[in-house]
């Protein structure tokens, strides 16, 4: 994506990243209490990408047991955030 972006002019230092998700909505036990969940690998590689392509993280909202519904602004880059009840996909 950030080679694209790059095709049409967009330098690096323009680009503001905010990272929502990640969470672990289903529990499960898997006897390893060191491993990461899926949310958390999830997250993880998106911290390190954010990091190696030198992107700026202005926020984040990620983890936890409930899943996010977002609303997302293009022509203005506003970001509303809904966190989930248990069973609400609405």
């Amino acid at each position: 994506m950030v080679s694209q972006l790059a095709n049409y002019g967009i330098k690096t230092v323009e680009i503001e990243v905010k990272l929502f998700g990640g969470a672990d909505m289903f529990s499960f036990n898997n006897g390893n209490v060191n491993k990461l969940t899926v949310g958390q690998q999830n997250t993880q590689v998106a911290l390190n990408t954010i990091q190696e392509e030198n992107l700026r993280l202005l926020v984040s909202d990620t983890g936890g047991k409930r899943g996010r519904k977002i609303f997302f602004y293009t022509h203005t880059g506003e970001v509303l955030l809904k966190r989930l009840q248990k069973g609400d996909n609405s």
